[in-house]
């Protein structure tokens, strides 16, 4: 009998916990239910944004639509309805606590206290986006995210002003083909340094294309002062191209990208990698060897040096230059036959020019630069480009394609090439966790030897530039895990 009752209250309290375990199953599964993404709660708070974000729109449309019959009897200009609308709107009591900004004469933007952005033309009313408060961006790229016209601007960070040309797109972008930002007021010259920096920025999601190609304004005399893709939302790159491979002509600066909480910045110095040394080549054809010095690789951002050309049969060498925040350094020219041969400029500027003795017809190449050097007695030219400064924030990246900002070849010859570019500077700034695929800053290659049989030389390769990447959601730069 006491073996029947200690049973049953077994039983009993087995009963218990499995109705205990089943009754919060079913509250979680309510929970989930009331408070989940896709949960009553939640679909309802989404319903009743809709609601006011289409209230508010409304409400906007009656203004613009009431004061176009005044439009007509008064024969204002777009400019004075304008000017009327922006009034009423800052009458309307929907809207006391609303800031109202004229972004520029063709244009008003409103912004509501739920942080819902409204654009007012003269001709149409759009409901753009939910402005992120968590958006808060320091150094270059905060100036860029407060200016949303196109056109020439100046902005100063840690006292240092840069001169931007910005082109301005308010909504969601899909390119494919070739886009090519900036203009000859941007660039260098043969007498004059490059002025700006282009920036392209997108108020939404950019999707590239496969093969599309997104790159700077350039001349033989270079690009512009940096090439910056900004970009609020989700940057796609579907098998397409970022590039900045043509530094510009100019005299470096630092370039204060990003600052950290604590006052520190992520900076491109003005002054990047060295480049290679003269070569004095031994007295001899047969020197059985290769006789030039690479260009130095970048560290912390910086761009590379260039490499010095090849020498040859007691000739020396350009040198290659020093990059800069703008450019790697430009490549020397090849030197033979007892002469010397020109140094690539400094800034970015042109490549050395070959040389060898007048007598000898063999020839030699130029370095790589903005413009290329010139090579001598049939032999290759520098090509015309440096590593550029290349700069890309996204909200998200998703680069399936490639990214780069690389150095250029220097010009092939029979004894004595010339020296490569060095690569550019590559900073990539993110929010959100991203897929960040192939991004280069590689070097230039050194001019090709042809002839051979240790009675040539190449030129000295470029040194490799910079690819920094990280996020920047909490604040901080924190450099990505590869």
């Amino acid at each position: 009998m006491q073996k029947n009752k200690r049973d049953q209250k077994g039983i009993t309290l087995i009963a218990l916990i499995i109705t205990i375990i089943i009754l919060l199953i079913l509250a979680g599964i309510s929970i989930a239910t009331l408070t989940g993404n896709n949960g009553v709660l939640n679909k309802a708070n989404q319903a009743g944004e809709e609601t006011k974000k289409k209230e508010y729109e409304e409400i906007l449309k009656v203004i613009a639509n009431g004061l176009r019959s005044d439009k007509v009897t008064n024969q204002w200009d777009h400019k004075t309805y304008l000017d009327e609308i922006e009034k009423e709107i800052k009458k309307e009591e929907t809207f006391r606590q609303a800031e109202v900004t004229r972004k520029n004469a063709e244009t008003i933007e409103i912004v509501t206290v739920e942080k819902y952005i409204y654009k007012v033309t003269e001709n149409e009313i759009k409901y753009l986006k939910q402005k992120d408060e968590n958006l808060i961006a320091t150094g270059l790229i905060g100036a860029i995210q407060e200016i949303s016209e196109n056109g020439y601007h100046e902005v100063a960070v840690n006292g240092v002003s840069y001169k931007i040309h910005l082109y301005y797109f308010e909504e969601d972008q899909d390119w494919s083909g070739e886009h090519i930002f900036g203009d000859e007021n941007d660039v260098g010259s043969e007498s004059e340094e490059a002025t700006r920096m282009v920036v392209v920025k997108v108020d939404g999601d950019l999707t590239l294309q496969a093969e599309a190609i997104v790159k700077p304004y350039h001349t033989a005399y270079g690009g512009p002062k940096g090439f910056f893709v900004y970009c609020t939302g989700t940057l796609t790159n579907n098998s397409g191209y970022i590039i900045n491979n043509v530094g510009a002509k100019a005299t470096g600066e630092n370039i204060y990208l990003w600052e950290n909480k604590d006052g520190s910045y992520e900076t491109v110095p003005a002054v990047g990698a060295i480049g290679g040394a003269k070569y004095s080549a031994p007295n001899s054809i047969y020197s059985n060897g290769y006789w030039y010095y690479s260009g130095t690789s970048g560290t912390d951002r910086m761009t590379g040096g260039g490499g010095s050309g090849g020498g040859l049969s007691a000739g020396i060498s350009g040198a290659g230059s020093t990059g800069t925040s703008y450019s790697g350094g430009t490549g020397g020219g090849g030197g033979f036959n007892h002469v010397s041969a020109s140094d690539g400029a400094e800034n970015g500027g042109a490549g050395g020019n070959g040389n060898a003795k007048s007598f000898y017809t063999w020839g030699v190449g130029g370095g790589a630069g903005n413009p290329g050097g010139s090579g001598m007695s049939n032999a290759g030219p520098g090509s015309n480009g440096t590593g550029g400064l290349l700069i890309i924030y996204a909200n998200t990246i998703i680069n399936n394609g490639t990214i780069h900002a690389d150095g250029s070849v220097g010009g092939w010859a029979y004894r004595a090439g010339g020296g490569g570019s060095g690569g550019g500077s590559v900073n990539i700034f993110y929010r959100k966790e991203s897929t960040l695929g192939t991004i280069t800053a590689n070097a230039g290659a050194g001019g090709a030897g042809t002839r051979g049989g240790g009675e040539t030389t190449r030129g000295g390769l470029g040194g490799a530039g910079t690819v920094t990447k990280g996020s920047v959601e909490t604040g901080d730069f924190v450099v990505a895990v590869e």
